[in-house]
């Protein structure tokens, strides 16, 4: 007898370890699966814009996505998912003759870049980043004795993100007599998230004037060190209808909340 309850406790030991790596390893293949379901979709998004703004510009254009979205989140709490951030980017030249519409200067239509965050572009939503003049030279001028000026974009040379989040969480339980002997429990479990703000800076720099095809003077870096001295926020979009994905908003806010309840009636013997 005791080497039988000895095996079941074993068993059920065993159960126990073997469904809780299944969760876990089901968990990672959810995870998996919505992260690279956005990536790819972000890159082809990333793709076809910037093909949309260089046949625009008739030059060269680099577009650059980000995007912050909550994904399923196995050991979060209760609808609390988990914060996620996504990035892609495309670069493509088209081009019919010189750069630029016609009759106008190329050296003025070089390159332009674009940056996208959750739906808001930054800069001029024509022209992008702001660009500037730079100096260049040719393969075949060693000496760089007829450098071209030429209009490039800024480039970005570092990102800073951070994150805030409120949740919260609660379960209350209740019972109720419904008769002689019977009764009725009510469970409610209710997980809120009131704040999830994304906060992104940008940091820009000018690559100076190419010396030579082969060397550079070391690039500047604007003094407010920020592009344009704004710092980029983004909020939680207050729609629940999509489960553990929310995708983020420029302008509004709100709260995101699920809730069950599950009821169990009994009756005493």
């Amino acid at each position: 007898m005791e080497n039988k309850e000895l095996r079941k406790g074993q068993a059920i030991l065993e159960l126990a370890i073997f469904a809780t790596i299944i969760l876990f390893a089901l968990s990672f293949l959810v995870t998996y699966g919505q992260r690279f379901e956005l990536q790819q979709k972000l890159k082809m998004e990333a793709f076809r814009k910037a093909l949309a703004k260089a046949y625009q510009q008739n030059s060269s254009v680099t577009y650059t996505l980000k995007q912050d979205t909550r994904l399923f989140n196995l050991l979060g709490g209760y609808g609390q998912g988990q914060q996620s951030s996504f990035g892609a980017s495309a670069s493509v030249m088209w081009q019919k003759g010189q750069a630029g519409p016609q009759a106008a200067n190329p050296s003025d239509y070089t390159s332009y870049a674009y940056y996208e965050i959750n739906g808001t572009m930054l800069g001029d939503p024509t022209t992008g980043l702001p660009r500037f003049k730079k100096q260049v030279c040719g393969n075949n001028d060693q000496n760089c004795s007829s450098p071209t000026e030429v209009t490039v974009p800024v480039s970005v040379w570092k990102e800073e993100q951070q994150h805030a989040e409120d949740y919260a969480a609660s379960t209350t339980r209740g019972e109720e007599q419904l008769g002689e002997g019977k009764g009725k429990i009510t469970n409610t479990r209710t997980g809120a998230i009131t704040n999830d703000a994304v906060s992104y800076t940008l940091y820009t720099r000018q690559d100076m004037t190419k010396t030579s095809p082969y060397e550079s003077k070391p690039p500047v870096y604007q003094d407010s060190a920020t592009y344009g001295g704004l710092t980029y926020k983004s909020q939680l979009k207050a729609d629940a209808n999509e489960n553990n994905r929310v995708e983020y908003t420029a302008s509004g806010s709100g709260s995101l909340e699920r809730q069950k309840t599950w009821q169990t009636e009994f009756q005493k013997e």
